[in-house]
């Protein structure tokens, strides 16, 4: 019999075997090793059951632990980067919202509707009307919608033609929101 330790080593160089193929064969060797009735047979079955407990799993093993330590790590910078991109996005988005802000307080200050530039113009926009419910247990059941899996909620689309109609709805209002600034 050749050296077994140096025929298993050179087998797991040329075939590169995979974790769940090792402990197969390692299932295998075990089970040969108790059941054989040839002594011969079992002591080749513990020499390469050594082997491959010496040489190739423990390199598998490392292999394995060194990825798993790359992707907790790569997952780490990931996180890391998210929150990086998240809080820029909050940065860019709040400059954004206080210089329409204060574009739009300048024109409304200004009595200003509309200003052009060369490519683009600032305008005010009347705020758009929106139901607001002020008090749910005032408002009529004619008013609500009822879905078979959520709990019934109002119908503002109904509420909203009602009132526009000159129809008093207890528990809504229709209210105009802000002046908006829009770029065109």
């Amino acid at each position: 019999m050749p050296d077994t330790a140096l025929a298993v080593q050179e087998e797991a160089i040329q075939k590169r075997e995979t974790f769940g193929e090792l402990v197969r064969k390692m299932e295998f060797l075990f089970e040969v090793s108790e059941t054989s009735e040839d002594e011969a047979e079992k002591r080749y079955a513990l020499q390469e059951l050594d082997a491959l407990l010496l040489t190739d799993m423990p390199r598998k093993v490392d292999g394995i632990c060194w990825f798993l330590g790359h992707c907790e790590m790569e997952a780490r910078y990931a996180e890391q980067v998210i929150e990086r991109l998240e809080a820029a996005m909050e940065r860019h988005k709040n400059r954004q919202q206080r210089v329409r802000d204060y574009c739009r307080q300048a024109m409304q200050t200004a009595g200003l509707r509309r200003i052009q530039g060369t490519w683009q113009a600032l305008a005010l926009r009347a705020g758009s009307k929106s139901v607001e419910v002020v008090n749910e247990t005032e408002l009529p059941g004619e008013y609500w919608k009822q879905n078979p899996a959520p709990p019934p909620y109002p119908d503002k689309l109904r509420i909203r033609k009602a009132i526009e109609g000159g129809e008093a709805v207890p528990g809504a209002e229709l209210r105009t929101g802000p002046e908006t600034l829009t770029v065109k």
